[in-house]
């Protein structure tokens, strides 16, 4: 039976940073765990800095099931859907999977919640197996200092480059077809016989890449370490944002000057603003599905982000929902989402588990939370590292939008420039 959470707030006794590592050396005792950070960014849609949910209630293994019992219970619903999942939308039979990897859909209904705002904790506990005065007391005792042991591992490509120039030249033959005009192409890159600190990877790539839509997610053995700065989905009442990134370029910190043209040079480039709107129009067909008639709108196009290792183009599209859709029925229609596919959807679909070496399992899929309202946040899995204690393996993918303009070099350029956060800390 699901008991309704009982919550109380606390003003923070340090700096929020160092009680986040708090609140993650705390989560070490759970076997099932995810902490979302945003990393101190902040914008227009934030809701909480950090949120970190710890055991386990309930647990769904499909967003039909999840989305029923949350919308029953006004529960608080925390997990992932893979990539593949989104597969049985379109009547596209999943390929086989060789390696490790997630769950294709994992929602549970954790023991303890905790959101983190400014300087203010609050504490939800749901099983009244600790109360929220002595969670807090175990909070203040965890350690501030997240360690491990620094490892080297060489990550093997899945594919050659030559293989990769093939794949891309196939791929813009589909284009000049007509069949597709925009695909999202992944590679594949791996660590056999690996053994990390999962807590201690994600400090450390947290400290390379601080992102946004940050998270890690521990499922039993299966680790996510993830530094993604897309968001995928938000939902805040009757309206629902998606905020599709479309359009990469690094930065020189060396050099100001040079910096802010590498900027200019994103924000004014013909591809990338090609490669982003295409995008666009299909979260606006994909929105079109569950919206009320007429309310979807494009508030913010080609706007430029900045990280520590690159500039990104993202838009931002919204609708007011339609009376009483249920999580499920905007999973249905969002997902696989835009920017890691392409369009039309059914057809790149195809054409990416024919094209693609691996599965990408929960690269590339989503993870975030419901509350008990229904309103929740999704991320877009990427710049990610998967890690699988029980097999000692490492993996991660790294991908980039195909259009007709595409070049197969510069392309895998790209993708090494996305994977570069991932590789330091291993060097």
């Amino acid at each position: 039976m699901y008991t309704s959470p009982v919550e109380e707030s606390f003003a923070l006794p340090v700096k929020p940073e160092i009680f986040i590592k708090q609140m993650l050396n705390w989560s070490t005792q759970f076997n099932i765990s995810v902490l979302m950070d945003s990393c101190g960014y902040r914008d227009a849609h934030s809701r909480y800095d950090v949120l970190l949910a710890c055991g386990v209630q309930h647990a769904f293994f499909n967003v039909d099931e999840a989305s029923d019992f949350q919308k029953n219970t006004g529960c608080w619903l925390f997990g992932h859907i893979n990539f593949e999942y989104g597969l049985r939308y379109f009547n596209i039979p999943p390929r086989a999977v060789s390696k490790p990897g997630f769950r294709p859909c994992y929602f549970f209904v954790p023991q303890f919640i905790l959101s983190l705002k400014d300087d203010l904790l609050t504490v939800h506990s749901t099983d009244g197996s600790l109360s929220e005065n002595d969670l807090f007391s175990q909070l203040n005792s965890a350690s501030t200092i997240i360690s491990g042991p620094d490892v080297h591992f060489t990550f093997q490509p899945s594919e050659s480059e030559n293989c990769y120039f093939e794949k891309i030249e196939n791929l813009l033959k589909e284009i000049r077809y007509g069949n597709c005009y925009e695909i999202n192409y992944c590679q594949h890159f791996y660590a056999a016989g690996a053994h990390i600190d999962p807590y201690y990877m994600y400090q450390k790539l947290k400290a390379v890449s601080p992102n946004p839509f940050a998270a890690f997610y521990r499922l039993g053995n299966d680790h996510l370490i993830c530094a993604s700065p897309e968001r995928f989905i938000q939902r805040q009442s009757h309206q629902l944002i998606s905020q599709p990134i479309k359009g990469t370029a690094k930065r020189d910190l060396t050099d100001e000057k040079k910096d802010a043209h590498l900027m200019q040079g994103l924000a004014s480039s013909e591809k990338d603003r090609c490669e982003n709107v295409m995008i666009v129009d299909l979260v606006r067909n994909d929105m079109s599905k569950i919206a009320e008639p007429g309310s979807v709108q494009v508030p913010e196009l080609f706007t430029i982000d900045c990280y520590p290792q690159v500039y990104q183009m993202k838009s931002t599209i919204e609708c007011h929902l339609a009376p009483k859709t249920p999580f499920s029925k905007i999973i249905e229609a969002m997902f696989p989402m835009g920017s890691m596919t392409g369009a039309p959807k059914k057809k790149v679909l195809e054409l990416t588990a024919a094209h693609e070496v691996h599965p990408r399992g929960i690269y590339s899929g989503t993870m975030g939370y419901v509350d008990p309202y229904g309103n929740f946040d999704f991320n877009v899995v990427i710049r990610s590292l998967m890690y699988y204690a029980e097999h000692n393996y490492l993996e991660y993918f790294v991908g980039g939008g195909i259009t007709l303009n595409s070049n197969p070099v510069s392309e895998y350029e790209e993708c090494l420039l996305k994977a570069k956060a991932i590789q330091t800390i291993f060097s």
